[in-house]
């Protein structure tokens, strides 16, 4: 989903849960790293997991890692 999709799942994240949700969870990483790191590429390996039909996130994060290069090509900011 590129940088766009990263930004929308991101904002769609910060709107359910604000910066100002404290939480020793994550720790030592702040709400916005935990989020850029782990949930975002998390929901967009499912996302397109269900888009493409892929039983397993395993294969539908390959082919996300596998497509961005091209993808930045087609779709540049």
């Amino acid at each position: 989903y590129g940088s766009k999709g990263t930004a929308v799942i991101m904002h769609t994240l910060l709107q359910l849960f604000p910066p100002t949700t404290s939480t020793d969870a994550f720790q030592p990483l702040s709400l916005l790293q935990y989020f850029s790191y782990f949930v975002v590429p998390h929901i967009a390996c499912q996302l397109i997991a269900e888009d493409f039909s892929i039983s397993t996130t395993t294969s539908a994060y390959k082919l996300m890692v596998e497509s961005s290069d091209v993808g930045e090509l087609i779709n540049p900011e």
